[in-house]
């Protein structure tokens, strides 16, 4: 798809602030300076933008939003409002002329949400076998809660929910919320699928590779422990039937070691219920290389399984 044109910054050039702080009109005749001031900064990038258009062709190709010349390229000077403008698509949709919605340079275009072309883009995608929206824009974003998906640049993932982009990079960015290494905050809150997007495709490859790690070390326990025909595994119907990665990660804890950052086996989770996440010393967090237990070793877990834990639960 063609490039959108250039924002414009608060001093009336190009820019990547995507916004311009309108003049102040004097006290007095404030009506007709403001309004003089506005109109000739509206005319002038109005002015811009036709000349980037010509430059590129306005139209986008068959499918691809067009570039757009009466994009709202003035906010206000709320900082959350100057980081929307700045990280918007500045296109319309061709085929029915509605912004776009995303987030700017996408390879793709966000699929339009106006309730208008809301069932005839999930007919178009479904038989292209895209991702088909399952939202329209005026529905909330189910991460914040706050605003609908309209107000702020959004994005469709694999899973085929759509979230304010903002909302699903912080949630990733924050990673798990305690101690013990988790996973739902890399999954689509809605499906609980896991969270996929060009964009945000290097945070998620490292998710995903540090998920395999901590899943091979659990399903390498699960054989230590003598868990691996445990009734989970084994009785059909069961969540974890056959699916001893996932019956991994819910029976047994996972802790980044404090002294060498590996992740490593903490136990099984049994063990710390009642245990306060907050209350838990991140500094007594130590791999199995890391740890010191009486003797240098765990009659159960030998050397190369032994963790904190195994002071209070193995030794006699």
């Amino acid at each position: 798809s063609e490039p959108a044109p250039e924002p414009v910054s608060e001093e009336g050039g190009a820019a990547g602030d995507g916004v311009v702080e309108m003049e102040v009109a004097p006290a007095g005749g404030a009506g007709e300076g403001r309004g003089a001031a506005v109109g000739e900064v509206v005319a002038d990038k109005k002015e811009e933008a036709e000349e980037a258009v010509a430059e590129v062709g306005a139209g986008g190709a068959k499918g691809e939003p067009a570039i757009d010349v009466s994009a709202p390229y003035f906010v206000c000077d709320e900082e959350e409002c100057r980081v929307k403008a700045k990280l918007a698509c500045q296109k319309r949709h061709s085929a029915c002329g509605h912004l776009c919605g995303g987030v700017l340079d996408e390879e793709e275009c966000l699929p339009c949400l106006h309730e208008d072309c809301y069932e005839r883009v999930r007919e178009e995608r479904r038989e292209a076998g895209q991702p088909v929206p399952g939202q329209e824009g005026t529905d909330y974003c189910n991460i914040c809660w706050v605003e609908d998906l309209d107000t702020a640049p959004s994005i469709l993932l694999r899973c085929e929910h759509t979230f304010h982009f903002k909302c699903v990079e912080d949630r990733i960015s924050k990673g798990w919320p305690g101690p013990t290494i988790t996973f739902g905050f890399s999954e689509c809150p809605l499906c609980n699928k896991s969270i996929e997007h060009p964009l945000l495709e290097e945070e998620t490859d490292t998710i995903a590779s540090l998920k395999s790690h901590v899943q091979k070390i659990g399903v390498e326990m699960l054989q230590v422990e003598g868990m691996l025909k445990d009734d989970e595994l084994v009785a059909e119907g069961s969540p974890y039937f056959e699916k001893p990665e996932a019956y991994a990660l819910h029976v047994f804890d996972f802790y980044t070691c404090y002294v060498c950052k590996s992740p490593y086996y903490g136990g099984k989770h049994e063990c710390a219920q009642g245990v306060e996440a907050d209350k838990i010393d991140v500094k007594m967090l130590r791999c199995p290389s890391c740890t010191v237990v009486k003797g240098g070793n765990c009659e159960k877990h030998g050397k190369d399984y032994m963790n904190f834990k195994c002071r209070f639960c193995c030794e006699p």
